[in-house]
Order: C-alpha cells, then sequence, then structure tokens
C-alpha cells in the first residue's frame, strides 16, 4: 500500500473541523494505518488553532511529533501529552524506524530496539516487516548480522526551521555540480584541442614523409645505383 494513501480524507474533514472534533480528527489520522505524512494536516487553519487552545495544544503536539518526532520524544513527554491508542504507539515506532533508515543504510538491531522501545529480536523484525509493507522502507533484514540493510526510504515531514539548511544543502550542490560540470567542459575541450594538434602533426609528418618518398624516387631515376642496380657495360672487343 502506498504511504500517505487516505490523507485528502482527513485534510477535507480538518477543513471543516473545529474544537472537540478536531482533537478527535486529530486521534483518527493518528490511528490510521495508511497516512504517514502530517505536515498539509498541521498546515490546515482550523488544525494550527488547537495550539493556543491550553485544551486542545496536547493534541497539537501528538500531530507534531507524529510528523517531526519519534517514540522517545514521545516517552519523555507521555506524562503531558494526551495518552495514545496501541495503534498509534505502533505507528510512531514505524515512523521512529523511518527516521533511523533516513540516517543510515544499516539500522542495527540494538540501536532500533532502544530507539522504539522493544525488548526482543522477532519484536523488532515485525516492526521492520510493518515498514517495508507499508512502502515506508525499501530492504531487508540480515539476521546473520542483526541489520536491516536499507536500499531507499521515504522521507519523514520537514520541519519549517530545517527548510533554509535544506535550501542551503541544495544549492552548495548545485554550485558543486556547477564547478565539477565546469571542470568536465575544460577537460573536454583540452582534449579536443589535443586531437587537433595531433591530426595537424599527423598530417604534417604524413606530408612530410610523402615529400621524402617523392624526393627519393626522383634521385633514384636519375642514378639507378641509387636504386640498387647495376649500370650496363658494353662487351669487351675479342683481338
Amino acid at each position: 500500500m502506498a504511504a500517505g494513501s487516505g490523507q485528502e480524507q482527513f485534510l477535507i474533514l480538518a477543513r471543516n473541523a473545529h474544537g472537540k472534533a478536531c482533537e478527535a480528527l486529530v486521534q483518527q489520522v493518528l490511528d490510521s494505518k495508511t497516512v504517514f505524512h502530517f505536515g498539509e494536516l498541521l498546515d490546515v487553519p482550523s488544525i494550527a488553532e488547537l495550539a493556543s487552545a491550553p485544551q486542545s495544544q496536547g493534541h497539537h503536539e501528538l500531530l507534531r511529533l507524529f510528523a517531526y518526532g519519534t517514540y522517545s520524544e514521545y516517552q519523555a513527554r507521555a506524562a503531558a501529552l494526551p495518552p495514545l491508542s496501541a495503534a498509534a504507539l505502533g505507528k510512531l515506532r514505524i515512523l521512529t524506524v523511518v527516521s533511523l533508515a533516513c540516517l543510515s543504510k544499516v539500522v542495527e538491531y540494538p540501536a532500533a530496539m532502544a530507539a522504539v522501545g522493544l525488548e526482543s529480536v522477532r519484536e523488532v523484525e515485525e516492526l521492520f516487516t510493518e515498514a517495508i509493507y507499508a512502502g515506508l522502507v525499501k530492504g531487508k533484514m540480515n539476521q546473520q548480522h542483526q541489520c536491516l540493510e536499507v536500499e531507499s526510504c521515504v522521507s519523514r515531514d520537514i520541519k519549517p526551521g530545517d527548510l533554509d539548511y535544506i535550501l542551503a544543502t541544495l544549492t552548495n550542490w548545485r554550485d558543486s555540480s556547477s564547478d565539477a560540470l565546469q571542470t568536465l567542459q575544460n577537460g573536454i575541450g583540452l582534449a579536443h584541442s589535443e586531437n587537433a594538434r595531433y591530426d595537424a602533426e599527423k598530417v604534417a609528418f604524413d606530408e612530410l614523409v610523402k615529400q621524402k618518398k617523392e624526393a627519393m624516387r626522383a634521385r633514384d631515376t636519375e642514378d639507378p645505383a641509387r636504386a640498387g642496380k647495376q649500370p650496363s657495360y658494353a662487351a669487351p672487343l675479342r683481338r
């Protein structure tokens, strides 16, 4: 199943919900097995309003945690936040696995177990399997080396404060790529110049060889001895 499918229906509902209805909608989103990105929901005005009301701030914080945070962050603040269902906790663990996969191509079992609060290999392997089947992570489990080998993964929601860093990183990459391309083009231009010089020198050399051969043939015609031929002599007279 494609990651994030089903989000549109929640966006439509969020635009027309307020107060307690918004809080209930947030709970539904967190429990949903198909929604793994929450940035667009956080941008909906009625959802943003939750942050300004003391009685609903917790739901807004939960949505932010699912968008940008991890299981351990939730655990550190659980006492001040609304409780999560087993389904929501499971999803937050999956999102935490995605965060680990984004940071490293090899996610070791012990590191994952510590990050998601699990104590057995079987449980963490089931979690990896859920992340893979949800389309969030592409990879395979290496049971011999006790790790998840990541080929690729989806990205988490981008924090507003991270946009400047991402733009700066992309700008640096663009500039580096431009420099590399210019260096490559200069190298290609130099190679073309060298090839042209070589071709010109070869033509000049071939012409010189041709002239030398023609000069040698001309001398051979004038002097047979130089061509390796013996000059002819008249037979001696008999007495």
